[in-house]
């Protein structure tokens, strides 16, 4: 078995106890999968917890989650999570409630987002920067946000353009 897609480094080794030091030794790292064959390590930024459905069979790999004192995910902007539901299984339910860093709001940002881990949902409109325009007034819904016209602006389609309807 292995963790596929969130592999951050790998390196050569013919021991895997090297693989466990490396792993330790950055705070990125989550896990990491041995090839045997080939004898390289590669580092992962997840655990199988918080990516169940890429952990995958793999004969010439194993998988170590690490057993160190880790950053947890979404705690650092260098480290930052896709959502909460992935905060709160990547530390197996025990994840408070509070703000944590997330990278999928807007596109190619990393925002400091309020989390409620009981739903696993994040509160889009209260994120480090305005995912909604000027224009526009966020609503914060279930697993997302809309981005309403305030009154007397209309819509293009995607943003509120300003133009005042008469």
């Amino acid at each position: 078995m292995m963790l596929r897609g969130h592999t951050f480094r790998t390196m050569r080794s013919s021991i895997a106890f090297e693989c466990h030091q490396a792993c330790y030794n950055d705070f990125r790292c989550h896990s990491f999968n041995y090839v045997i064959s080939e004898e390289v390590c590669e580092l992962n930024n997840r655990t199988k917890e918080a990516r169940p459905e890429n952990f995958v069979p793999n004969f010439e790999r194993y998988y170590v989650r690490s057993n160190k004192k880790r950053v947890p995910l979404g705690s650092v902007p260098e480290f930052p999570a896709e959502t909460c539901k992935e905060i709160k299984a990547s530390e197996e339910g025990k994840a408070t409630s509070g703000s944590y860093w997330l990278d999928s709001i807007i596109k190619g940002k990393t925002l400091l987002v309020p989390c409620d881990m009981e739903t696993a949902d994040a509160d889009e409109c209260k994120a480090s920067l305005p995912v909604c325009n000027t224009n526009a007034i966020c609503q914060n819904t279930l697993d997302s946000y809309i981005c309403a016209c305030k009154p007397g602006v209309i819509a293009d389609g995607r943003t509120c353009t300003g133009k005042r309807v008469n």
